[in-house]
């Protein structure tokens, strides 16, 4: 069951109800999975991580009967509508060169891990905004012996090795070539349909979603397919290669250890360990 109110409310209101709601709930004897309170978060203080070591996380899981480990890596990418590094380049390059490299990478991430390295029953690779930051995840999630989140998030570094020496070597070739503007056809036809409205009941919904964005922009579809098609196969490689394969990405791994895994007390070679996740934030200080 999920709860949330939305409406003309000021955010001392919606605080206020939302104690009441999760107050009647608890007297029930309610468990209250995911309290999502972000939409009253004023400043989310995005913090750029630092580039180049891995930020490892690990947690055991709270249900103990639990036997299914997960992980999720994560690397910050830049902000959606941005034109990435390249300043000639239109807005949401940044979406543009996610959104294909989720395309291009999909199928390979899925047979890698789960297929060839039966580390799980799920596994794959996607983009995620949040207050208007792009970030792309590989996830995995299984029970195997011997395959427990640090297994799992070593074999994502390899899979993520292997891809740019791919994908360099694709670059030099006709078939290469045809592959990626066929990936950008298939993008493009995504965001048309998506961007579509098959009513006026949906146009009207969306209107009202970038009403109330912190960026309303009316024109998001047009804007976002220019950016597919100025996007060349050079610009994808090197965009892999800083943000996703190289040492200037900024990455995490957050690991959350079940029953059939013991968590590791030691990490490897370029990692760095976070215990207190709140008292690193508070370390950090550049923002996007």
């Amino acid at each position: 069951v999920t709860c949330s109110a939305m409406g003309n409310l000021r955010k001392d209101q919606a605080i206020r109800y939302s104690r009441i709601i999760k107050e009647k709930l608890l007297e029930k004897g309610s468990l209250i999975v995911n309290e999502d309170r972000t939409a009253l978060i004023e400043d989310p203080r995005m913090f750029k991580l630092p580039s180049g070591p891995s930020h490892i996380i690990r947690r055991q899981s709270e249900n103990p009967n639990a036997a299914t480990s997960a992980v999720v890596v994560g690397f910050q990418i830049g902000l959606t509508e941005s034109t990435g590094d390249d300043t000639g380049k239109p807005p949401y390059t940044v979406y543009a060169l996610t959104e294909l490299l989720a395309l291009i990478m999909g199928p390979t991430c899925f047979d890698y891990l789960r297929t060839e390295k039966k580390l799980g029953y799920a596994a794959s690779c996607f983009p995620v905004e949040r207050y208007g930051l792009t970030l792309f995840m590989l996830y995995v999630q299984g029970s195997r012996e011997g395959a427990g989140p640090d297994v799992m998030n070593m074999e994502i570094n390899n899979l993520v090795k292997q891809q740019l020496v791919l994908y360099r070597s694709l670059a030099k070739t006709a078939e290469g070539q045809l592959k990626f503007e066929a990936a950008k056809t298939t993008l493009k036809e995504k965001i048309f349909v998506n961007g579509k409205h098959r009513s006026f009941k949906a146009k009207a919904y969306s209107f009202m979603n970038e009403i109330f964005s912190t960026n309303p922009d009316f024109n998001k579809t047009e804007k976002k397919m220019a950016a597919v098609d100025a996007i060349t196969v050079e610009d994808f490689v090197d965009f892999y290669d800083k943000f996703i394969a190289g040492d200037t990405r900024r990455t995490f791994s957050s690991q959350v250890y079940g029953g059939s895994h013991k968590m590791p007390g030691t990490i490897e070679e370029g990692e760095i360990r976070i215990d207190d996740i709140e008292a690193y934030r508070e370390r950090l200080t550049e923002l996007y």
